[in-house]
């Protein structure tokens, strides 16, 4: 795994920070497995909508969970046009 300073504004009010990006990380949830980056920030995770996307996930609002696409339990999908 690679480390490398990243620069980024926490909140608009804070200043910039150097924090560690880790490349690549392995994501898995269930059935699905994915790739992305890390910033480090202390022991929360943060995981963005694009590897939600690319291991089809979605946010069930009543619930406030991530599970998998209903729709593709099986394997991961996307609609590509």
């Amino acid at each position: 795994m690679e480390a490398r300073k990243w620069f980024a504004t926490l909140d608009p009010s804070s200043c910039i920070s150097r924090i560690d990006l880790l490349l690549p990380v392995e994501l898995h949830f269930k059935n699905r497995t994915g790739f992305a980056g890390a910033l480090v920030l202390g022991d929360q995770v943060l995981l963005g909508a694009i590897p939600m996307e690319d291991m089809d996930l979605v946010v069930i609002p009543r619930t406030r969970t991530v599970d998998i696409n209903p729709q593709s339990p099986n394997f991961a999908s996307a609609i590509v046009k």
